[in-house]
């Protein structure tokens, strides 16, 4: 049975790109016919351009390797740059989708022409490329990149261990910590502790191992008054001079100030001493509140006589910190920590008098220190009835912020001029 053929097959075979195993099954008197004839006498050549000058054309073009490489580098960049063009307000936005795409055509350019002539194609910097080819990510690491650009993240063995450990149902209540030391005591993998946690951390976020339930925190809601002499604090703290001599520092401060009230040094610890400083620090008691608050520890000073007094007044209640309320007495004791390491422990305290001065001086020093807690205000103002604001400077780090780019302008910098 005679066979008919495509004209394509006969242009294909006369450009000599005609695939081999169809080669192979054309009689070679058809071939011999083919290689003789011409193409340009068929009816419609014309219009389909065949003719034998473009044959010719496209022969010697195909002799040419590095013309045929750039000609396919060409189509592609073209089939690239017809993709921009339908969506160009997509890749405005340059998501990191746009950048994965972009890396991956650039580089299958690569196989053609050099890499800074793909880039140029697209008008895209070496350093922009190298970055958005960093920020790839890669679906085969934990951390998004590739194990060939980043060598020296765990291997892929060494983060399956990881997981494995994480997910182990007997050590969900052991600490991360413990859970490091157990994979290098068993030789499951080798890292800082830091990388450990890394991984742990992402794998947690991302759900990929069970979550380590803790147990629920007791809700703590510190203790705040909302006027001066609601609530009150009562501390006793210890110091020694030089000689090694113990001395005790009896404080009453206020909760919602931070104002010092009163207070005692003395060689002896006692409820006595407590008590006479607490009654030093209320005065005529004309400024206390209905069930003012006097918050102290569970030490032998606050109790006796100052808890005797205490359930005396009318107008005044003993909490003992952590026992009657929850909170501690934390305010007081964070005050004693601030007059030790910012003022009495710059001095030598020689004895009894030199110690005296040195706190007496330590306690004037404190109220003249603006407090952050305060916004800018001193304890004795705020003790006094100013109420703090923290707007209270706001409009003047406004202005000064208007006015500074006009001074700036106006600096003769020598530096730079």
């Amino acid at each position: 049975m005679k066979r008919s053929y495509h004209s394509d097959v006969i242009i294909s075979f006369q450009l000599g790109v005609l695939q081999p195993e169809i080669l192979q099954q054309i009689p070679s008197s058809t071939l011999h016919n083919w290689k003789h004839r011409n193409l340009a006498k068929l009816v419609g050549t014309k219009q389909c351009l065949i003719n034998e000058q473009h044959i010719r054309m496209v022969k010697d073009f195909l002799k040419h390797k590095q013309a045929l490489r750039l000609a396919k580098a060409a189509y592609l960049a073209f089939k690239i740059l017809k993709i921009f063009t339908h969506a160009s307000n997509a890749f405005r936005k340059w998501g990191k989708n746009n950048k994965k795409f972009l890396v991956e055509k650039i580089q299958h350019l690569t196989c053609y022409i050099p890499l800074n002539k793909a880039l140029k194609l697209f008008d895209i910097s070496s350093q922009a490329y190298h970055r958005w080819k960093n920020q790839v990510n890669c679906d085969n690491s934990l951390m998004r990149l590739c194990h060939k650009t980043h060598p020296f993240q765990l291997c892929s063995d060494e983060v399956a261990n990881i997981k494995k450990y994480l997910s182990d149902k007997s050590l969900l209540h052991w600490p991360l910590v413990s859970i490091y030391y157990q994979m290098l005591r068993q030789s499951a993998g080798y890292m800082s502790l830091a990388t450990f946690y890394k991984y742990s951390r992402c794998m947690l976020d991302k759900g990929m191992v069970p979550l380590r339930r803790k147990g629920q925190k007791k809700k703590y809601t510190p203790i705040k008054a909302t006027d001066p002499w609601q609530i009150l604090h009562m501390d006793i703290t210890l110091l020694k001079t030089s000689g090694n001599q113990r001395l005790y520092l009896y404080i009453l401060q206020d909760n919602f100030s931070r104002a010092i009230l009163s207070w005692t040094l003395s060689t002896e610890y006692g409820a006595a001493i407590a008590l006479n400083n607490l009654k030093k620090g209320l005065g005529n008691k004309q400024n206390l509140k209905e069930n003012t608050l006097v918050i102290c520890d569970d030490g032998s000073e606050n109790k006796g006589i100052v808890k005797t007094y205490l359930e005396k007044q009318p107008l005044m209640q003993q909490a003992v910190a952590q026992k009657d309320i929850i909170q501690s007495n934390s305010m007081v004791e964070a005050l004693n920590k601030r007059l030790k390491y910012h003022f009495i422990f710059r001095h030598t305290l020689n004895d009894e008098a030199d110690a005296l001065q040195v706190i007496g001086n330590a306690v004037n020093d404190y109220h003249q220190q603006p407090l952050r807690v305060l916004h800018g205000l001193t304890a004795m103002e705020v003790l006094k009835g100013n109420i703090p604001d923290k707007t209270l400077f706001s409009d003047k780090i406004k202005e000064a912020a208007m006015k500074r780019p006009q001074i700036n302008k106006q600096n003769a910098c020598t530096a730079c001029s």
